[in-house]
């Protein structure tokens, strides 16, 4: 991806043995337009460049899912399913709509041929949801309604990262709290992103987290045919999943207003498995076709976006 990245710009300008102050006096130099940032508040972030305010314009894009309360950031490229216009006032960013999915995704995904499912430690013929973002995404409020969901569905299973065995054990042993069975949890060890896209053909149902959902794990599972229930909340992080849904016209079943509703229809689907199956074959026909995976699209929109920002200038 970085080599792909770096043949396609016209200018490859590397900051990283740079300074703080260095580093903005160098883009400051370049005499940009827009400085667009990558990072956000995450670890590695450089945030006294952004600080001195380098380029007229900055905006905050996809590596931090929240404000940066930073006035040096002037802006936040996100949609109108990811940020409503109920939460801007949290924000010190002002939001930048692309008119479709915030979030750009690949037109292709490398992955490995399906495996069957006793490869993966899962039951034949029972239920599988799945669960595939980090561990520390699973709140004791949304384990509890994934626990309520598996005592509905006879033999169903929920299948989840495997961090590490203590997690698992710890796990296990909440799910026992509930009546539910150690076995009715399989953990999935990490493997390569070919194989762990694979995966999801042996899954019948993914479940969204919260209060912070899932991202890129979403847009993944979708790609491969596997539906995602979804709540959404009144933060960005909460609402990637909804973003998604809404661009693949799949809202109506898969983003719930409750977390009563959230319940019942991951119930309902387990006891109909037709319901999403359907899903399944539409998101491999339809879905992988659709304008969220067509990034040659995005790009395009997003220049317009870009020159509309810019000719304020």
């Amino acid at each position: 991806m970085r080599e792909r990245l770096l043949k396609a710009v016209e200018h490859h300008v590397p900051l990283q043995a740079l300074s703080e102050v260095e580093a903005a006096e160098k883009i400051q130099a370049l005499q940009l337009d827009v400085l667009v940032d990558l990072t956000g508040m995450t670890a590695g972030a450089r945030l006294g460049i952004l600080a001195r305010k380098p380029a007229p314009r900055t905006v905050s894009y996809i590596g931090f899912m929240g404000t940066m309360a930073m006035d040096a950031v002037d802006f936040i490229l996100v949609d109108q399913h990811a940020v409503t216009p109920q939460m801007t006032a949290h924000f010190s960013e002002k939001a930048l709509l692309h008119p479709g999915c915030y979030q750009i995704n690949e037109a292709v995904r490398d992955a490995s041929a399906p495996p069957t499912r006793a490869s993966q430690g899962l039951p034949e013929n029972a239920f599988v949801y799945c669960a595939f973002s980090n561990s520390y995404k699973i709140t004791p409020e949304i384990f509890s309604l994934w626990m309520q969901v598996l005592s509905e569905v006879p033999d169903s299973v929920l299948w989840l990262l495997a961090d590490n065995e203590s997690n698992a054990e710890q796990l296990r042993q909440q799910a026992a709290r509930y009546g539910i069975r150690g076995d009715r949890l399989v953990f999935a060890p990490r493997v390569s992103p070919q194989d762990y896209l694979a995966r999801y053909a042996c899954a019948d149902l993914m479940l969204d987290s919260y209060p912070y959902g899932a991202g890129l794990t979403a847009s993944d599972c979708l790609w491969m045919g596997l539906p995602i229930l979804t709540c959404p909340g009144n933060v960005l992080a909460s609402r990637m999943a909804t973003s998604l849904l809404h661009a693949l016209e799949m809202e109506a079943e898969f983003v719930c207003g409750t977390w009563e509703e959230y319940k019942d229809r991951a119930i309902q689907f387990g006891k109909k498995p037709m319901l999403v199956h359907a899903a399944r074959e539409q998101l491999l026909t339809k879905g992988r076709a659709s304008a969220l995976f067509n990034p040659a699209l995005w790009v395009a929109q997003w220049e317009n976006v870009l020159t509309q920002l810019t000719s304020a200038l």
